[in-house]
This record gives C-alpha cells, structure tokens and sequence, in this order.
C-alpha cells in the first residue's frame, strides 16, 4: 500500500516536472519593448475641422499644428502636398480687396455644415464675416458676409487633417 502511495507520488511529481519544462518562458512586460504613443487630433472630424477653422481665424500655428500629422508641413495641408501652392491657397483664404487698399480688415469665421461624403472627406461649409474700416475714411464701417466650400481630408484613425482644398473658386458674397 505504501508503495502504491509513493509511486503515485513519484508520478505526478514527474508529471508536473514534464509539463513545466515544456511550458513556454514568461517574458516580464519591462522586457518587451515600449508601446508606440498614438496622437489623436480630435475626438471627430467636426471636431477637428471645427478647430482647424479657428486656428485660421486666429492665425494660430500653434493651433494648426496640432491638427495635422507630425512633420507635415502647414502650407503643404492646403496646397494637395505642394507647398507653393498651399500659400497661394491661404493667401486667398485670408485676402479681402479692402487689405490692397490699405484698409483695415477683421474677419471671423465659423463652421455652417459638415457633410460627409465617405468616413475620410468631407465637405464644409465656412462663412467669414468682415468687418471693414475703409482706408483714409476711419469713421466709417461696414460689414459684409461670404460663404465658400472647402474639402477636407481627415486621417481616419487620428483625426487628423491631410487635405484642406476650396471647391468653390471664390468666396460668394452674402
């Protein structure tokens, strides 16, 4: 009876002895390598191009930066990857005729719609009030009110910006 006890035992000792050796190695978490951080630029692509349309009001780079994906260069976004062109597109953006004048000119601007045209592009309707103080005339005001198109291209993972292109050619009075 004792050597029945004992074989069992020995047995299941031998057992547990195979298993763990063939069992594979744990490896500790500070061995494996660190996880890759991941920016997100905003919670939805309203959200972002909501943002993207402040930073211009403000001429904020700091602002824009933020919004696109790292080491992608601000002018580039608006230019389809050129950068030539992307400042010709901001210039157009920002420019009223009452500037070339020499006038003095504040605008903001403000998202109206956001439609979706797939999960990444997206169409949105940007409406910029001027205020303008004429040159050489400083006791008078006006103000005028434009709408225009844009597409934006958003990362679907980030939210981030790639793409900002006007569809329609100028800003349409109001």
């Amino acid at each position: 009876m004792k050597s029945a006890v004992r074989y069992r035992m020995l047995t299941a000792m031998l057992l547990i002895l195979t298993l763990t050796g063939c069992a594979p190695r744990i490896v500790s978490r500070a061995t494996t390598a660190s996880a890759v951080t991941f920016r997100k630029c905003a919670d939805s692509p309203v959200g972002v191009i909501r943002e993207f349309i402040r930073g211009v009001a403000e001429l904020s780079l700091a602002i824009l930066r933020s919004l696109i994906p790292d080491g992608t260069p601000i002018f580039a976004v608006f230019g389809d990857g050129d950068e030539k062109r992307g400042r010709a597109v901001v210039k157009d953006i920002v420019d009223h005729p009452e500037i070339r004048k020499g006038g003095d000119v504040g605008s903001a601007y403000e998202v109206l719609k956001v439609e979706s045209d797939s999960t990444d592009q997206h169409r949105a309707l940007i409406e910029r009030s001027v205020s303008i103080v004429p040159a050489g005339r400083p006791t008078e005001q006006y103000e005028e009110t434009y709408q225009r198109w844009f597409r934006v291209a958003v990362q679907l993972e980030s939210n981030c910006i790639t793409n900002v292109v006007p569809l329609d050619a100028e800003w349409r009075r109001q």
